[in-house]
């Protein structure tokens, strides 16, 4: 059954990326650190206004529907919008001084699937590309930018 399983999920990640099908990224309204992310909730931590924030310090923690949670990398800390997910997936944008990273999450695990070096200027997340100042990231099968583009 294990194996059927692992084929399964194989085959749809193969067949994704053959059929260039598009990543399914919403934007993400955090409110005042807290929204609901597919079947979990994110908790940003505390925000620099109480009313109407702009930024969190994190930690960023996530729980689960089974009321389990889990911690992402303490990296991932002076949150700031935007703030996109697919519903398996959060991608958070980070910044210190004048430097920004981005990370892209995994929901269940807290694991940072990938994370950017740090640049300075605009961001924004299409169908298939995440745009970093002047430098552009195709985003690979599971909807984080490729290896190669780390």
């Amino acid at each position: 059954m294990k194996a059927i399983h692992i084929l399964t999920v194989a085959f749809t990640v193969y067949t994704s990326a053959a059929l260039g099908q598009a990543c399914t990224y919403k934007t993400l309204e955090p409110g005042v650190g807290k929204a609901q992310v597919g079947a979990s909730a994110i908790d940003l931590g505390v925000g620099d206004d109480p009313v109407k924030p702009q930024a969190w310090q994190g930690p960023v923690m996530f729980t689960h529907a089974d009321g389990t949670s889990c911690t992402a990398d303490p990296e991932v800390s002076l949150v700031e919008r935007p703030l996109f997910t697919d519903g398996q997936r959060v991608v958070i944008s980070t910044y210190s001084g004048s430097e920004r990273r981005i990370y892209f999450l995994e929901i269940n695990s807290c694991r940072t699937l990938w994370k950017s070096p740090p640049f300075s200027g605009g961001m924004s997340l299409t169908a298939q590309t995440l745009r970093l100042g002047k430098k552009t990231h195709k985003l690979g099968s599971l909807c984080v930018p490729s290896a190669g583009s780390r």
